[in-house]
């Protein structure tokens, strides 16, 4: 896909939304009930200063994601939403996974 694309040749994700008549990057959503949920912080005081950088990164994006799920689980229970919808997060490969840096954290050559 395009996003993917962007995040392979770029190093950078982003979402595509599409708003009201199908139109991608509308403005105007569709008009829809939305919830909104706000999850607990995420503690990262103990991956500050770590040597392996990447490895850090990796842990904190488990932690968050662990979190996504949580708070959406919990929405969807406490908001009676439909239980057939499903949560996918797709995890595109760390910068070491794609050899741009070695497993230290530096710059690979």
């Amino acid at each position: 896909t395009f996003q993917r694309w962007c995040h392979r040749r770029l190093g950078v994700g982003f979402s595509i939304w599409r708003g009201r008549w199908n139109v991608p990057f509308n403005p105007l959503p569709y008009p829809c009930e939305y919830v909104v949920g706000v999850g607990k912080p995420i503690d990262t005081r103990k991956h500050r200063g770590m040597e392996d950088r990447e490895r850090a990164i990796e842990e904190v994006m488990e932690l968050y994601i662990e979190e996504v799920r949580r708070l959406f689980k919990e929405l969807q229970e406490d908001t009676g939403r439909r239980k057939d919808v499903v949560l996918e997060i797709e995890r595109l490969k760390s910068r070491q996974q794609r050899g741009l840096v070695n497993p230290k954290g530096k710059k690979a050559e």
